[in-house]
């Protein structure tokens, strides 16, 4: 487990808008945790990002990322945790995908807030009281509450 302090685990909202610069407060606060190593994100959403991107300048930044970025142990198991995830938030009508799943499976393991920019994502985050970073969020409204739920299979403690 990480010192929440240390780390937080930023989802694709938040490193495709630091790609872009299209939200100057967001890529502000990303790029001053990036330069004292305290936003990272999972090889696989490095991967998703670079099949997004529509030029060679943008996917070598998205390298550098990656290749600078704090690594998380990752394993089999995280995957698993996020398909049961992925079961407890459809049958509580969110709709968020299996990188996310993933991402909310790593901030639970790892004890680590989450950035994001998505509501649904953060109403998810929320569903599993998953810590939000709160740096910087451009609304200022917060989610709708929603009642924590219970873990199953692999995500019990």
């Amino acid at each position: 487990m990480h010192d929440s302090l240390q780390l937080v685990i930023a989802d694709l909202t938040i490193w495709a808008h630091a790609l872009d610069g299209t939200i100057p407060r967001v890529q502000a606060a990303f790029h001053e945790l990036r330069r004292h190593q305290r936003v990272t994100a999972p090889g696989m959403l490095f991967a998703q990002l670079l099949s997004e991107v529509e030029d060679d300048h943008r996917a070598e930044r998205v390298r550098t990322f990656a290749i600078e970025c704090p690594t998380l142990p990752e394993s089999q198991g995280g995957w698993l945790a996020a398909g049961d995830i992925g079961f407890t938030l459809r049958e509580r009508g969110l709709f968020v995908s299996a990188l996310s799943h993933y991402l909310l499976a790593l901030c639970i393991r790892e004890g680590l807030p989450l950035w994001t920019l998505d509501d649904e994502m953060r109403r998810a985050a929320q569903a599993f009281s998953v810590p939000l970073y709160d740096g910087y969020i451009p609304s200022s409204r917060p989610p709708a509450a929603i009642k924590p739920v219970k873990a199953r299979g692999l995500l019990r403690r």
